[in-house]
């Protein structure tokens, strides 16, 4: 399973540049500016496998251009979201320059929720109000469109397993892939009967912004709940010590997590309502495999969620609720 940099470091995926396109001959794509229809766009970064990203003067467009099967890849899937009506940015315009392909889309804020809530936390010592709020209404946004266009299906167990990153938590802790094994079967039956949706798959604060949800990077067909659990659960997963390579910047409030608990726990898809509650503990296993596997690159971080991992495995396995280890630890 190839290593995910951006919401499990809390370090933009866009920043993230493949040495292999630092090295390429200037291109086109890969050039300061770009001019479309008598507006310049300035560069902001270039993806991995080519793609350019620029931006207007004022930065309420952003345009993507590159290799014609990559972009049209790119704007297919963010059709399909736009027409299904997720909370994603609306398309503005396609066209062909120089033998390449763009679109632009609007911008849907300057600043991710993640760089609002370290922003509070340093002035006010905790999340705003108003930054809480902008948030939740796009995790609200994201849970309805997921709802309302879930549909039961049976699961590939296999797809999920690499997915999550359970597959690869088996390989990396060998002494317990027993008990991994063991929980993992038992949250294939207990969520077998939630309905599939196109899950976000990285649905942390760095990628939800003032007006909208971006990077669908890596998105699978998953169980409903599962991006919601990702959500509110992300600073479980970074240590509020600065001796680790990347540590917590940010929690909720009590009074947060309550609200975002009420708020987010009927998840009503066209033919019934699903509680979260009943599938906490299971979504947030799920979401565990995720954040523990394949950290070699941060020794010290590592070794840390390799623990919260094994407690975590223990508890599930014991019937006792992760729900309330997670907020006991927060």
């Amino acid at each position: 399973m190839q290593k995910r940099l951006d919401g499990r470091n809390l370090v933009n995926y866009f920043l993230v540049i493949d040495e292999r396109f630092m090295e390429s001959p200037e291109t086109e794509q890969t050039s300061s500016q770009i001019m479309i229809g008598g507006v310049t766009y300035d560069k902001v970064l270039e993806r991995q496998r080519g793609v350019g990203i620029y931006t207007n003067s004022d930065r309420s467009l952003y345009l993507r251009i590159g290799d014609r099967g990559l972009v049209s890849e790119e704007l297919s899937f963010h059709r399909r979201l736009v027409e299904l009506g997720f909370p994603v940015a609306k398309i503005v315009k396609e066209g062909e320059k120089g033998g390449l392909e763009y679109w632009m889309e609007e911008s849907i804020g300057d600043h991710h929720a993640s760089e609002r809530f370290r922003r509070d936390v340093e002035s006010f010592g905790e999340i705003s109000s108003e930054s809480f709020e902008l948030w939740l209404g796009q995790v609200g946004a994201m849970r309805d469109a997921q709802a309302r266009t879930s549909e039961i299906r049976t699961y590939d167990f296999d797809v999920l397993a690499k997915a999550v990153g359970e597959d690869g938590m088996e390989e990396e802790l060998p002494d317990v892939r027993e008990q991994i094994h063991s929980a993992w079967e038992k949250a294939e039956k207990r969520i077998a009967d939630l309905p599939i949706c196109l899950t976000h798959g990285d649905f942390t604060s760095h990628n939800i912004m003032e007006r909208g949800v971006i990077d669908f990077g890596d998105h699978f067909e998953g169980p409903l709940g599962y991006d919601l659990v990702t959500a509110i659960t992300v600073p479980f997963w970074f240590p509020n010590h600065q001796a680790y390579e990347f540590f917590q910047l940010y929690n909720f409030t009590e009074k947060q997590i309550e609200q975002y608990l009420s708020e987010c726990r009927f998840l009503k898809t066209p033919t019934r309502t699903f509680d979260l509650n009943d599938y906490f503990d299971d979504l947030f296993f799920l979401k565990a495999n995720w954040w523990a596997v394949q950290n070699h690159r941060m020794p010290k971080l590592q070794e840390w969620r390799y623990k919260r991992y094994r407690d975590i495995l223990e508890r599930y396995l014991a019937e006792d609720s992760l729900q309330e280890y997670w907020r006991r630890a927060v």
